[in-house]
């Protein structure tokens, strides 16, 4: 999660400027710093495990890193929508798409992933929770793939204009 943090300053550069620019910013740092911070709080041990104490699920290192978690989901599915309403009308539209479908896939193996925790059973055997970060960590490539493409870009304009005359 900090690792993502790299990005937003080219973020903050290669989006257009519009009200969506400080959300897809703001919500990447909320997502870095909080998901930096649930791997620094892991889970307490699995109920059951050797040397396990009975109630650990419902510890406050749990209720931490549950917290931590949620709040990173909740930035990042923010932040591609977003930047998928940032780029909309500048493009690359395959980005604006790619925001858009990674919001869906995320979104979707959360909530399915919320609902097997509500009903006391994961007979998925976490496969959704690994979809989504799977899905989110598509979206974040996807994103600094379009940020490098950017700053070859940027890169590319500028020896251009340092030699127009004056």
């Amino acid at each position: 999660g900090l690792l993502v943090l790299i990005l937003v300053p080219y973020l903050h550069r290669a989006l257009p400027p519009g009200p969506w620019r400080p959300v897809a910013v703001w919500s990447t740092v909320v997502f870095g710093v909080a998901g930096g911070l649930s791997g620094v709080v892991p889970l307490p041990c699995a109920e059951g495990s050797p040397g396990c104490a009975d109630d650990a699920s419902g510890s406050l290192q749990a209720a931490v890193h549950d917290g931590l978690t949620i709040v990173s989901t909740v930035a990042i599915l923010a932040c591609m929508v977003a930047v998928a309403l940032a780029v909309r009308g500048t493009g690359p539209r395959w980005l604006a798409w790619a925001g858009w479908l990674s919001f869906g896939f995320a979104a979707i193996t959360g909530i399915v992933t919320a609902l097997s925790d509500l009903a006391g059973r994961d007979t998925s055997v976490g496969l959704a929770q690994r979809l989504q970060i799977l899905g989110v960590t598509v979206w974040i490539v996807l994103l600094g793939v379009y940020l490098a493409a950017e700053g070859v870009r940027a890169a590319s304009v500028e020896p251009t204009l340092a030699r127009r005359p004056s």
